[in-house]
């Protein structure tokens, strides 16, 4: 997992230091965590750029006042008509303590199936997960090179490293679908349990 540096500058609670942090073109944050009292700062908008437009998860380390803080992102919440980041929790990251977050699934490779016609449908696309900070992963990558049309993989039928899963591992990752127009009889309903699973993940 790649890192990511943040320049902080401390910051007062509540909402008018809030306010004011905005006002000045800053994001107000936090960093808390188990053995972490909570500490308050403000990061510039354009700093978290690394965090936001992209597709993997990141360590962060937070420049505060003379110290380094070791996080990962834990919430982040946006305005609901800019858009713009309003608001960064960080979760402190301490050796041996298991972390709970939710990690990009992505899919390597171009399916077989998909060459042949098949439709791709990548259902789950976000998975939660359990692991210590030195098995955090950027994303969790699945090959689908070999998968054929009607071909299926589950939460299941993967693995990493130092990694629980708290996501079902009944959930549906990836399916290749027949082509438009090639179902058979009883297949429709399929792909209609297959739009909801999509919806619901």
């Amino acid at each position: 997992m790649s890192v990511v540096t943040l320049n902080a500058d401390p910051r007062q609670p509540g909402k008018r230091g809030t306010k004011d942090v905005r006002a000045a073109g800053n994001v107000p944050c936090v960093i808390y965590g188990k053995a972490q009292e909570p500490i308050h700062f403000q990061v510039p908008t354009l700093a978290l750029r690394e965090l936001i437009y992209t597709n993997e998860n990141h360590t962060v380390e937070v420049h505060l006042d003379g110290q380094t803080y070791e996080c990962i992102v834990k919430a982040l919440t946006f305005h609901p008509v800019t858009d713009q980041p309003q608001h960064v929790d960080f979760l402190a990251l301490e050796p041996g303590v298991a972390v709970v977050l939710t990690v990009p699934v992505q899919l390597k490779g171009t399916p077989k199936g998909q060459i042949q016609g098949g439709r791709t449908r990548h259902v789950l696309k976000r998975a939660r997960i359990k692991c210590l900070p030195k098995d955090l992963p950027a994303s969790l990558d699945v090959d689908v090179s070999d998968l054929e049309i009607g071909d299926t993989i589950h939460v299941r039928d993967i693995a990493f490293d130092g990694v629980e899963f708290l996501t079902s591992v009944d959930q549906t990752i990836v399916t290749i679908a027949r082509p438009k127009g090639g179902l058979e009889a009883g297949e429709e309903e399929d792909e209609e349990e297959t739009e909801t699973a999509e919806a619901e993940a």
